[in-house]
């Protein structure tokens, strides 16, 4: 997705709402942007170090589910 793409996000932050995404981001390519650059205000997304796995969880969907249900009591 191009940089200068206006999404949801962007106009959901424009309105003063809090913004995230959870999980993956196929939208990136060799020219596409980064969830961030598309008005996401927090970014958790899989590839990027932060979805904990072992075998009890092996997808990291526990992590996913914490770190969402985190967001939305903060916001």
């Amino acid at each position: 997705m191009p940089g200068d793409t206006f999404t949801v996000a962007h106009l959901l932050k424009s309105a003063g709402y809090a913004t995230a995404m959870f999980g993956k981001w196929h939208l990136s390519g060799k020219s596409g942007s980064e969830p961030s650059e598309q008005g996401f205000d927090v970014v958790k997304a899989a590839g990027h170090g932060w979805a904990k796995k072992n075998s009890d969880d092996p997808k990291g969907v526990n992590s996913i589910t914490e770190n969402a249900l985190q967001f939305i009591d903060d916001n």
